[in-house]
């Protein structure tokens, strides 16, 4: 049921519950992880939805990683423009913080497109940089 074929080709359809599974989360660290670790103002910010919370928080804190001091912001059940609602949120952020340069780290380049959108028509005058994990 989840595979598809396209000529001499079969293709396996991503299931739509897949990022709610445990076998979405990560099992071992990646080289980013150290600079997460040496970044004091730091907050995540998920298109995983906030029914996850403990999951995503359990693993964090077994991977050795900290919750981050301003926050796990997971988008609301149902969110249909993640990329969008993580640029509000980023918007919020930066309101709520008043910092004046912020890098947003995205390994989906649509969500990464969306959200710089928002945020520089929103704060034009923010020093923000995106960068794309692999």
């Amino acid at each position: 049921g989840n595979w598809v074929r396209k000529g001499d080709r079969l293709y396996m359809f991503t299931p739509n519950a897949f990022h709610l599974s445990d076998l979405s989360l990560p099992e071992t660290l990646k080289e980013l992880s150290e600079l997460y670790k040496s970044v004091e103002n730091k907050c995540i910010v998920t298109a995983r939805e906030e029914s996850l919370r403990n999951k995503i928080t359990r693993t964090l804190l077994d991977l050795g990683l900290e919750i981050p001091k301003y926050g796990l912001h997971m988008a609301p059940v149902g969110t249909k423009n993640s990329g969008h609602w993580k640029g509000e949120r980023i918007v919020e952020i930066i309101n709520k913080t008043g910092f004046e340069k912020a890098i947003f780290y995205d390994d989906n380049s649509k969500f990464i497109k969306r959200a710089s959108k928002v945020v520089h028509e929103k704060l034009p005058n923010l020093d923000f940089k995106t960068i794309k994990v692999l």
